[in-house]
């Protein structure tokens, strides 16, 4: 699989902020990448696992589905943080609600 120029930018990410604050915003990118792919595997292992569960035993695991709401909603607040992904809770209200939003944040 090729990496595309924004794959090899994150890749190599280094802050531009001076000192040791530079430091600790590349560990924590480097952190917030770890949680991410780290979330991901496990919520495959866990599906997998679940799958194999009801195949062989005939029973799901009891655990299984609150274990991967919790990886999804880690998923996407490390997506979030790392950019990818923006989490707007006023795109799931109606449009008073938004427009409400809206006027009390500006």
């Amino acid at each position: 699989m090729e990496m595309n120029e924004d794959d090899i930018a994150e890749k190599n990410y280094r802050s531009t902020l001076p000192g040791p604050l530079g430091a600790i915003d590349t560990w924590i990118s480097r952190t917030e990448s770890v949680i991410l792919a780290m979330g991901v595997i496990l919520m495959a292992i866990n599906t997998i696992a679940n799958v194999l569960s009801r195949f062989i035993l005939g029973e799901s695991l009891h655990f299984s589905e609150e274990v991967n709401r919790i990886l999804i909603v880690m998923i996407t607040f490390a997506a979030s943080a790392m950019r990818h992904v923006t989490v707007a809770i006023s795109a799931c209200r109606p449009s008073t609600m938004r427009s409400l939003l809206a006027a009390g944040a500006g």
